[in-house]
């Protein structure tokens, strides 16, 4: 993999401030002009090396076992955000003020690496009504990427790399049709992600859980397909459970998500090209967060949809059908 990041910028400002005394006297004042311009840039080469080794298992139906390792990678590059905070400590180092952060830690970030450790299984039974897939994974990563704020009073947002973090967990997911009417699904997820070394200078994360990361994630549904008749060429009832959590928020793990879910209904029906479709999301109008940040000194939060419902309509055409 081979990448380049190059970023040209022009930072500007002409302003004076007036020094007083304590008494209110005024002491003089002074310019500031601030002009500074330049090119960054950066090249990215990275061997990525995967194995994959699967196995046909000797039943019936479509079934494996199958193990990979392969290398991850994501490039590094810099945080635009933060252009104007490095501007304004410029601004106040000028007026004698003590710079708050180390400007050129902010402006750039590292590539993160990982190594990447899975075994699973495909294992279709019952004359393929039933088809299961199961999966163990451990991540071992080095610079991970985060998104952080800087504390204080400056504003944006900022990714930072940690030293290293390491994952692992598993995945279960099962489909089931007894019948050409019925259509059962079910998954589940566990991850347990901790950061192995991660300081930002003033405090150790080392044990702390990798924020963003939901410990569980589920997945429920139920489908009907109804053949109709003349009018109504089939009609469809979908029944759905969302669960995700809990995960934090921070690195410190300071505010939490808690495990939350949330149901969903529809009702479609279709006549040759045509789809009209009822639905009804988060229908026990549960309440919960989607994101939330600290700045300023501040904590922010964006809550979730409440209860929605609506009515979709849909064409589709196949050029290849028979009339």
């Amino acid at each position: 993999d081979y990448e380049r990041v190059a970023l040209r910028y022009h930072s500007h400002v002409s302003t004076a401030y007036t020094m007083t005394m304590k008494n209110g006297r005024p002491m003089g004042s002074k310019d500031i002009d601030i002009d500074q311009s330049d090119r960054l840039k950066e090249h990215f080469l990275e061997l990525l090396p995967k194995v994959n080794v699967c196995y046909r298992l000797p039943i019936p139906g479509e079934s494996d076992v199958y193990a990979s390792v392969g290398k991850g990678y994501k490039t590094g590059g810099y945080n635009t955000q933060m252009f104007s905070d490095v501007l304004q400590q410029q601004l106040m180092s000028e007026m004698g003020r003590p710079v708050e952060y180390d400007i050129n830690e902010i402006l750039s970030y590292r590539p993160e690496r990982s190594w990447n450790y899975e075994v699973g299984a495909h294992v279709s039974c019952a004359d393929g009504r039933v088809h299961t897939d199961m999966s163990l994974f451990y991540i071992d990563c080095r610079d991970q990427q985060l998104t952080m704020f800087p504390d204080g009073s400056t504003t944006g947002r900022i990714t930072t790399n940690a030293g290293k973090t390491r994952s692992f967990g598993a995945e279960v997911q099962v489909r089931y049709s007894p019948t050409s009417q019925w259509i059962f699904n079910t998954s589940y997820g566990y991850t347990n992600a901790k950061f192995v070394e991660f300081t930002d200078g003033l405090t150790d994360f080392q044990g702390n859980r990798v924020p963003y990361a939901p410990r569980n994630t589920f997945f429920a549904s139920a489908t009907y397909r109804l053949p109709v008749g003349r009018w109504i060429d089939a009609m469809s009832f979908n029944a759905r459970v969302r669960g995700v959590g809990d995960f934090y928020w921070d690195e410190d793990n300071s505010t939490r998500q808690p495990f939350y879910a949330t149901l969903g209904l529809s009702a479609s029906a279709t006549h040759k090209f045509l789809t009209v479709e009822v639905w009804g999301e988060n229908l026990t109008d549960t309440r919960y967060t989607v994101f939330s940040f600290k700045s300023i000194g501040n904590t922010f939060v964006q809550r979730g949809k409440p209860l929605t419902w609506g009515v979709t309509a849909r064409l589709s055409f196949d050029s290849n059908a028979a009339d």
